[in-house]
């Protein structure tokens, strides 16, 4: 009888280390799995990359340790990689969800209002409106728009509302956009007018990417506003200097 209750603890014991080593390893690669199917906007899924016990074997050299061992390591693997898989994805969509949209309120005497992750900014100069205005960015998805082969994205879509309640204002001062850039010169800030991306003059100056645009360029509620390369462009040497 005892030698039976020691060979049951034995294995046991052997199961369940595997299972905490295997867990372990479920759960960090449950993780870096799906930070990269939410960048990739992949539909939140931990079983596509469900593994096999001849894999684990490999990947882990698991060859060396006895049959319980294995199978315990198996069972924690895939327990792991479902809780981190799913918890990670979760928290990146619920971090999506709170930095999503953003508003404030700007006061006559000017400001800047700048995104959460503190890659776009908009600044509006003092007495541009005759008093205080808010202003709401909402971050849209990469999908949210289609986009011409033509052209590479390169920031957020940025959905920009000035609510301004006396309707006044100075059409005569710019208001600045400014977007985080380091690409080369055929970046450009662009704005979709009509279900199509229209250029607006911008230059790139350490390390951001700016415009300008008048107060009337916020009337109404459809005002999308994204940093695109364009493919096709051509640089003009002779122009160098204007």
């Amino acid at each position: 009888e005892s030698f039976r209750t020691m060979n049951v603890d034995e294995h046991r014991r052997s199961y369940e280390e595997g299972y905490e080593e295997g867990l372990s390893a479920g759960l960090d690669k449950g993780e870096i799995e799906a930070t990269e199917d939410y960048y990739l906007k992949l539909e939140n899924n931990w079983e596509r990359y469900f593994p096999t016990k001849s894999c684990l074997i490999r990947e882990y050299s698991l060859s060396i340790e006895s049959k319980n061992y294995r199978n315990g390591f198996f069972s924690g693997d895939l327990d792991g990689l479902a809780q981190g898989y799913g918890d990670k994805y979760r928290e990146l969509s619920q971090e999506t969800i709170e930095k999503k949209s953003k508003v404030e309120e700007v006061p006559i005497s000017g400001g800047e209002v700048e995104s959460f992750d503190n890659t776009f900014f908009l600044k509006i100069e003092k007495g541009t409106y005759y008093n205080p205005v808010i202003v709401k960015l909402d971050v849209l998805p990469d999908e949210f728009y289609s986009l011409d082969e033509g052209f590479i994205k390169v920031s957020d879509y940025y959905k920009i509302n000035v609510t301004n309640k006396s309707y006044a204002k100075d059409n005569e001062k710019d208001i600045e956009l400014i977007f985080e850039y380091y690409g080369k010169n055929n970046g450009g800030i662009y704005k979709l007018v009509n279900d199509k991306w229209l250029y607006i003059p911008s230059y790139i100056e350490d390390g951001y990417i700016k415009a300008f645009v008048t107060p009337n360029s916020f009337k109404g509620k459809a005002n999308v506003y994204s940093v695109l390369i364009d493919k096709n462009s051509k640089h003009l040497l002779d122009i160098r200097d204007h």
